[in-house]
């Protein structure tokens, strides 16, 4: 099992948004075409929407802060919280085509 939590999360997406400096950074890609910001708010959603315009094919994950993305070996994803934060899910105008 692998966690990821705040910018440790961004690395296991495709690619890692990082909403303060409005840049997308390439991950390893173990959730396959996924945007993944952490520290998310929905203060961030205009940086999120504008990183899935530049990669419309994606999914975006906004992890808010005290949120973790838990990766199982069998394909399993899950979120780690003891808040009531929940993770934010954009999908790309072109996810899943």
């Amino acid at each position: 099992m692998i966690v990821g939590a705040g910018a440790g999360a961004l690395l296991l997406g495709r690619w890692g948004v990082n909403a303060e400096a409005g840049r997308v950074y390439p991950g390893w890609g173990w959730v396959s075409d996924a945007l993944i910001t952490a520290h998310y708010t929905i203060e961030r959603t205009a940086q999120v929407r504008t990183a899935l315009q530049r990669y419309p094919e994606a999914i975006a994950l906004g992890i808010p802060d005290d949120v973790a993305l838990a990766l199982g070996p069998e394909g399993e994803l899950a979120t780690w919280t003891d808040t009531d934060q929940q993770v934010t899910v954009t999908l790309g105008s072109k996810f899943g085509r």
